[in-house]
C-alpha cells in the first residue's frame, strides 16, 4: 500500500510518518465493467483515487434520466469535493472496463493531513479541472445540435472511430443509438462518411465544416 501510495503527486509533500498514517486508512478496491463504485446521493465515506482503468461520471436529470458528463482516467481523484462542503457524492461513477480504485476514508483523511498546503493546491488543480469539465459539458448539451455533437465526436475520435459502437457515442453524447444510427446514416448520403457501422470517415474536411 505504502508503495502505490508514493508514486501519487497529490501526497507528495508527505513524510514517512504521513504514508504509515494513510496506509491505515486506505485500501485497493476493484471494479468490473459496469459495476458502480457509488451513486449519486450516498453519503461519502470514502474519498477516490483511480489507478488503472476508466470511470464515467453520470449526473441525474429528471426522474429517470441520467446524463454523461465526463469519463475519469487513471491518476485522477474521485469526488474529493466531498471534503470540502458537507454534501453527498454529487454524481454516480460506473466502471468502463475494469478498473481498480485506491479508497481512503473520508473523515479520517480531513482530520489528518487537509491542513497540508501541498496537498491543497494540489486538490484545488484537481477540482479546477473538474468544473472546466462541467462547464464543457452545459456548454455542448446547450448550444449545439445533435449532427454538431456526432461530427466534433468523429472528428476527436477520428483514429479509433472505427471501433466505437453507436450505443456508446449515444452514452457519450445522452443520446439514442437510434438517433445516432440515423443521422450516421446521413452522414453517409450526404458523403462525409464511407460506411455508418463501422463508422468510416469519407470527407473530414466536410465535418469540420459542419461543426462551424
Amino acid at each position: 500500500m505504502k508503495n502505490i501510495l508514493q508514486n501519487i503527486k497529490y501526497f507528495a509533500s508527505f513524510d514517512d510518518y504521513s504514508f504509515e498514517r494513510l496506509s491505515s486508512i486506505s485500501f485497493t478496491k476493484r471494479l468490473v465493467n459496469g459495476e458502480i463504485l457509488f451513486y449519486e446521493g450516498d453519503e461519502p465515506r470514502y474519498i477516490y483515487y483511480l489507478i488503472k482503468g476508466h470511470l464515467k461520471v453520470l449526473k441525474s436529470q429528471g426522474d429517470l434520466k441520467q446524463v454523461y458528463i465526463h469519463t475519469m482516467c487513471p491518476g485522477m481523484l474521485v469526488a474529493e469535493i466531498t471534503m470540502f462542503d458537507d454534501i453527498l457524492y454529487p454524481a454516480t461513477s460506473e466502471a468502463i472496463g475494469e478498473c481498480e480504485v485506491l479508497a481512503i476514508n473520508k473523515n479520517d483523511f480531513i482530520k489528518d493531513f487537509l491542513n497540508d498546503p501541498s496537498l491543497l493546491r494540489e486538490m484545488l488543480k484537481s477540482l479546477s479541472i473538474k468544473v472546466k469539465y462541467l462547464m464543457m459539458s452545459i456548454e455542448f448539451e446547450t448550444t449545439l445540435t445533435t449532427e454538431v455533437k456526432i461530427a466534433k465526436f468523429i472528428i476527436n475520435h477520428q483514429n479509433e472511430i472505427s471501433k466505437i459502437k453507436h450505443k456508446d457515442i449515444a452514452m457519450e453524447l445522452n443520446s439514442t443509438p437510434e438517433t445516432i444510427s440515423r443521422i450516421l446514416k446521413k452522414f453517409v448520403t450526404n458523403s462525409f462518411l464511407e460506411k455508418s457501422n463501422p463508422i468510416t470517415i469519407k470527407n473530414l474536411q466536410g465535418l469540420r465544416i459542419l461543426c462551424n
